[in-house]
């Protein structure tokens, strides 16, 4: 009775949010129909989602959930950490198997992350002008940018996010101006660990990947905190980052 009845309410909730696969449906009702992150994280791992792709997919219903939510949520981001720890944990004999396996995972999640920011820029930038133009609509696209960039923030802090995919990002931003969705996501990186860390130079060292010198992403973040100089930024952030300009 009472059970049939969330379920069909499950049901039709899913079908609103667009959850248009029996595999996305399975994530959804599970991540919904928890009582909190650590169940969510239980359910979505009974799954026995199998391949990159069904873990990406996982991962996409986690974040478009929390991106579709009024207000943010942080139930979200604390069941993404819980989920990966749990399949990281769970198919590995060893604790180098289990790293290997949280680094497929986390690489998986940069790829929704990188994904949303795309779809987010394509409809400001005429994927979807005409609803742009809507009020509502350019509501909903400010909402989603703002959850995404506080989503990301987190993950970058819980170490979901590495400074490579921070790279990525602020490659993106570079693209898409100073005003764009990436850029957004990118200041909030810096500003989440602008807030943790002691001193400015603390901060550019989480920013930056040491271990990889001859890798593009530094020169990313230098063109990335370039184009965000032209808007209001905190001066803290702009002390922050005046390690990866020099």
């Amino acid at each position: 009775g009472a059970e049939a009845g969330g379920d069909d309410q499950l049901a039709i909730l899913a079908t609103k949010m667009r959850m248009n696969t029996d595999l996305r449906r399975s994530i959804f009702a599970a991540l919904m129909g928890a009582g909190d992150a650590m169940d969510a994280a239980d359910r979505l791992a009974r799954l026995n989602l199998k391949g990159a792709q069904q873990t990406r997919e996982c991962l996409r219903v986690l974040l478009e959930c929390c991106l579709q939510e009024r207000e943010y949520n942080t139930y979200y981001l604390e069941a993404t950490q819980r989920y990966v720890a749990r399949v990281s944990l769970a198919s590995s004999q060893s604790p180098a198997a289990a790293a290997r396996r949280r680094k497929h995972v986390c690489f998986e999640l940069t790829g929704c992350v990188l994904d949303c920011t795309k779809d987010l820029a394509d409809d400001a930038n005429g994927g979807d002008k005409k609803k742009a133009s809507n009020g509502a609509s350019s509501k909903r696209s400010m909402r989603r940018s703002a959850h995404l960039s506080l989503f990301a923030a987190g993950a970058f802090l819980g170490s979901l996010l590495d400074a490579v995919a921070f790279g990525k990002l602020a490659a993106l931003a570079q693209v898409g101006g100073p005003t764009g969705a990436a850029a957004s996501v990118f200041r909030h990186i810096i500003q989440a660990v602008l807030l943790r860390s002691v001193d400015s130079a603390d901060a550019t060292r989480v920013l930056v990947t040491p271990e990889r010198p001859g890798d593009d992403t530094r020169d990313h973040i230098r063109a990335a905190v370039t184009a965000a100089a032209h808007t209001p930024v905190p001066s803290a952030i702009t002390l922050a980052c005046g390690g990866l300009t020099e």
